[in-house]
């Protein structure tokens, strides 16, 4: 892969690093306990994570169906918003989809 600006080539490493950094924030939380009964707990009685997060890039929300747009059908994000959690009102603290993605899992 050649990279032809250095422009592309500082986007291209803010995107890994957000990226490994959304990866290792997200194993930190996957630590099992090791003081206690946890301790001599068998594996199967571990929960399984019950988290989906959807994110998509450059998508209006009042062009979904689930939030009340009739022109368009979404059956599968429908089915995932009546069957969890929507989210009607949410805040960014920039425009911008890495720096975004990196503040919704921290």
């Amino acid at each position: 892969m050649q990279f032809h600006s250095s422009a592309c080539r500082r986007r291209v490493k803010a995107l890994l690093c957000c990226a490994a950094s959304l990866a290792l924030g997200s194993l930190a939380g996957c630590k099992r306990s090791e003081s206690g009964a946890a301790a001599s707990a068998p594996a199967a009685a571990l929960r399984p994570l019950n988290l989906v997060a959807v994110t998509i890039d450059t998508l209006r929300p009042d062009h979904l169906h689930c939030y009340g747009y009739p022109k368009i059908e979404t059956p599968a994000l429908d089915g995932i918003a009546q069957a969890g959690v929507l989210f009607e009102n949410a805040v960014t603290p920039t425009p911008l989809t890495p720096p975004s993605h990196a503040s919704i899992f921290t």
